[in-house]
């Protein structure tokens, strides 16, 4: 009877070993499994961020003195996670497409919402729950030459400003003026003038990209990959801090006075 019971003690112990030893050859193998799990659970195709709207904010601080930042606009979209997972964006950047005369070396901007190329130089990256909808900004703004100047005695001076709340432009009186406005950018930037946004997800693990065209803006009903330019031509005309005083706040949202004011 004790030789059997040391039988089985050993045969036991040797199939441990076995096993130890199996896993250990095996452990790459194991590695690149759950990697690979990992890429089909959070691969670019899973990845469900949508654009809701989207926005060039101005930089130009006041209207009755000019500055460097005249022709420059932030790049901000709001975003809604339609997935199931977080997702944490650490950097943004912007690339121009098929356009001259205008650049992405115009002003820089710190606020929470706000992302540079660089995920170090940023205060925070911005995270995006299941569900969640956030204004998020690309940190380096475009520089468009010769704006403020192009738009000088065109229908542009005679714009009626509409607020939201006292002293927050919103949109413009006369919406139609926004297809003139396409064409002037159009003429000035290119036909078919573009900017690509691109966001990456947990530093470089993964990265998300919108092409928003620069010459088919729509109004503030619009929705998607499509700047709201009645809202742009507001506040270049009445500028306002307020969009750039939200971005810099945990919330993320452009309109929280606005909605605050009509709820």
């Amino acid at each position: 009877m004790r030789v059997g019971k040391w039988k089985n003690k050993i045969v036991a112990l040797v199939a441990i070993i076995a096993a130890l030893v199996t896993f250990l050859s095996n452990l790459n193998s194991a590695t690149d499994f759950f990697r690979r799990i990992y890429e089909v659970l959070f691969s670019k195709d899973n990845l469900k961020i949508s654009v809701i709207q989207a926005r060039l904010v101005p930089t130009r601080p006041r209207a009755d003195m000019s500055s460097f930042m005249d022709d420059d606009a932030f790049v901000a979209l709001q975003l809604r996670n339609y997935g199931k997972t977080p997702v944490l964006l650490t950097s943004a950047e912007l690339t121009l497409l098929n356009s001259h005369d205008a650049s992405t070396q115009g002003s820089t901007g710190g606020g929470i919402c706000m992302l540079s190329a660089n995920p170090d130089e940023n205060r925070s990256p911005v995270m995006l729950e299941p569900g969640q909808t956030k204004w998020v900004a690309a940190a380096m703004a475009l520089r468009f030459n010769g704006l403020l100047e192009s738009l000088n005695g065109t229908e542009f001076d005679r714009l009626y400003v509409v607020d939201a709340v006292p002293n927050v432009p919103f949109t413009i009186s006369y919406s139609g003026y926004v297809k003139e406005f396409n064409l002037l950018m159009a003429k000035h930037y290119g036909a078919n003038s573009a900017v690509k946004v691109t966001f990456r997800i947990n530093l470089y693990e993964n990265e998300i990209n919108y092409t928003i065209p620069l010459t088919t803006g729509g109004d503030i009903s619009s929705h998607g990959e499509r700047f709201q330019h009645d809202w742009f031509i507001a506040h270049l005309k009445k500028p306002s801090f307020v969009p750039y005083l939200n971005l810099g706040d945990p919330e993320c949202n452009i309109d929280k006075l606005f909605q605050k004011s009509i709820k």
